[in-house]
């Protein structure tokens, strides 16, 4: 099972670098295929998150310029809605945080079935 696991999440992270919402697929093969509790595998995947962000961070400060001011604005912001998004879900029935999560991933798989593809802006030769 550790080496499924492993694959699992390689391919998670792969899918994630690429764009495509990888957070949604590994909580889901966290609680149904390894039975982990719902709020357990939300840690583990914003766990993993922090560590693709990172990665991607690094990546786009060598390639776009970074709103500094923005960053340094929705750091404390984001860190504090984690913060408070985690006290409300040890308060909430777990029936009604899994149907809000199951929710949440019906209506943005909804969401990328119908978005049209963005056209990336060509760079102009200087």
């Amino acid at each position: 099972m550790k080496i499924l696991t492993f694959i699992v999440t390689f391919a998670v992270s792969f899918l994630a670098g690429m764009g495509v919402g990888g957070a949604g697929l590994l909580t889901v093969f966290l609680i149904f295929a390894l039975g982990e509790e719902q709020l357990a595998a939300q840690g583990t995947n914003l766990l993993l998150f922090l560590f693709a962000a990172a990665g991607a961070l690094s990546v786009h400060m060598t390639r776009t310029p970074i709103l500094w001011g923005a960053f340094l604005f929705l750091l404390p912001c984001g860190a504090a809605g984690c913060f408070l998004g985690a006290k409300l879900a040890f308060f909430l029935p777990k029936l009604l945080l899994r149907r809000i999560f199951g929710t949440f991933l019906f209506l943005t798989g909804v969401r990328g079935l119908f978005r049209k593809e963005e056209k990336s802006i060509e760079r102009l030769p200087s």
